[in-house]
């Protein structure tokens, strides 16, 4: 039960963390939720970002919206887009 609370309350934070990101950064950059499943999410982000420098700093934005509950574990680039895979930071 303890897991599953946990669980619930990390989706919450990355679904608000998403809102939050997207008010301010898009459509420059967009988040977009792929997965969330044993505490891991994977997030879709794209837009014109993926064409400037610093663009891992769009990741670390992300992360000080979810209250640095989370840290980046993964980056994927894809053609078009990029797939980050968060876990919980521990914290």
């Amino acid at each position: 039960m303890k897991n599953k609370m946990a669980n619930s309350n990390n989706n919450r934070i990355i679904t608000e963390a998403i809102n939050n990101y997207n008010r301010y950064r898009k459509p420059e950059a967009v988040a977009e939720l792929i997965s969330f499943k044993d505490n891991k999410s994977i997030i879709k982000f794209s837009g014109h970002f993926r064409h400037t420098c610093c663009v891992n700093d769009y990741f670390d934005d992300f992360v000080v919206e979810c209250n640095n509950k989370v840290k980046i574990k993964e980056i994927k680039e894809k053609k078009e887009f990029y797939l980050v895979e968060f876990i919980p930071s521990g914290k």
